[in-house]
């Protein structure tokens, strides 16, 4: 920014965040030069190249004033050493640094350190820091005078006057440099903070509000923002799932119930999605899309701790499992067995070798089937199978567990003309081996 161009904006100067520069250094100077070019140099105790001034005397003091903190003569080294698993030296850890700023009784902005008594990294005592007149105090980082009348035109409207109107972009810059001070000590301490600075900015970024918080207010106030930002997440995800049922005509949790007992049914995805027509969703995305959009809103229901409610493959209207004559899986399945008959000659339909493993079922669940054992109830199924010229059960659904001996009940039941045999009473486990 050069004088030039200073001194034909006075009201754009203000503009932006990083207003006159980007860092502290870039805006003391460019402000020295603005406010010079305005003439705003009296001897005016609250003129802006005063106000000025008082943050240029605490910049200037900074080296100094960090020598008691950065000279590594005062490091506790033994403390803060970082040793290996074999004992050898590793680094150093950063030192614990507290930090913390205030508006003194006089009303100027001040940025101090102290220790932790012995518990610190440094060597020096809590007495070191006890205030003695006519003497710099140890804790002092920056000591910014006439901070108050920087400050108090903060989030007026402007007067008009230029001297009265610069006070709210010197309290920014003064509150910059407290800034900047603090995040460049991070980079090599370890530091805690006990005040933080709560400042509000208009759209334009021009700083409207002013104050200082203590941690404990700070920690409240992340978690009432955390409790909004969850808030307002929640919100959003509700509003994602009722925009969702809008395009698709079904609930999200009736949708997705649907879909996983049909998917554990092992029903292909063009049945169900005849099925999910049949219960009233529309598919505005096409086949293909609503599958995966059926999983978005599954993740969403998951996010929101919210339970899917228990659906029946009754409710889709007109599905029965047994039909053959609709577009259904086991009516393909019958078809495909027909084609099958229709290619392969009826003495390739010897049984397989099976396992000698079988399941071990109790009594009463192959007598309920009319047979004493799961091996002879394979035998009477091959027999039925052979009848109607379809293959026999492969070795890898032979019934070796109780998934797949359950498997085999249903495909039983399934079979036409078979007379389920009334339970037996239940007896000791079966050993089909």
């Amino acid at each position: 920014m050069n004088a030039e161009w200073v001194a034909q904006r006075r009201s754009s100067a203000f503009e932006g965040r990083r207003r006159f520069g980007e860092t502290t250094a870039e805006r003391i100077a460019n402000l020295s030069t603005y406010i010079g070019h305005q003439r705003l140099v009296s001897d005016w105790d609250s003129s802006p190249a005063n106000l000025l001034a008082e943050i240029v005397r605490a910049a200037s003091e900074l080296p100094a004033n960090l020598q008691s903190i950065t000279d590594v003569a005062r490091w506790k080294a033994d403390v803060l050493i970082i040793r290996g698993e074999d004992g050898s030296i590793k680094g150093l850890r950063k030192p614990r640094l507290n930090l913390g700023f205030r508006e003194t009784s006089r009303g100027n902005l001040r940025l101090d350190w102290w220790v932790d008594g012995d518990n610190s990294d440094f060597n020096y005592h809590e007495r070191d820091f006890r205030h003695n007149p006519g003497y710099k105090d140890l804790s002092e980082i920056l000591f910014i005078r006439k901070f108050e009348m920087m400050k108090m035109k903060i989030g007026q409207p402007a007067s008009g006057n230029l001297e009265i109107d610069l006070r709210p972009v010197l309290a920014d810059v003064a509150i910059g440099l407290v800034e900047e001070t603090i995040t460049s000590l991070r980079a090599s301490f370890d530091v805690t903070l006990y005040r933080h600075f709560n400042l509000k900015r208009d759209e334009s970024s021009q700083l409207v509000f002013y104050g200082i918080l203590t941690a404990e207010e700070v920690k409240a106030k992340q978690i009432e923002e955390e409790r909004r930002r969850e808030e307002q997440r929640v919100d959003q995800l509700r509003d994602e799932l009722a925009k969702w049922e809008a395009k698709h005509g079904i609930g999200p949790g009736r949708a997705v119930s649907a879909w996983e007992v049909m998917a554990a049914a092992r029903m292909r995805i063009a049945d169900r999605l005849d099925a999910m027509k049949r219960l009233g969703a529309t598919l505005p995305d096409g086949q293909n899309a609503l599958e995966s959009s059926i999983k978005g809103v599954k993740a969403i229901l998951a996010e929101l701790n919210t339970e899917t409610p228990p659906f029946d493959m009754s409710e889709i209207d007109g599905f029965d499992p047994r039909d053959t004559s609709g577009n259904q899986s086991i009516a393909r399945g019958e078809r495909l067995q027909d084609r099958i008959r229709s290619m392969v000659a009826p003495e390739q339909f010897t049984p397989p070798s099976y396992p000698i493993r079988t399941y071990d079922a109790t009594a009463s669940e192959p007598a309920y089937f009319g047979v004493v054992s799961v091996r002879e109830m394979v035998v009477r199924m091959n027999e039925k199978l052979r009848e109607s010229n379809q293959f026999p059960i492969s070795t890898g659904d032979y019934p070796t567990n109780k998934a797949k001996f359950a498997r085999l009940v249903r495909r039983w039941q399934a079979m036409d003309g078979y007379v389920v045999a009334e339970a037996a009473p239940a007896g000791p486990a079966l050993s089909m081996r």
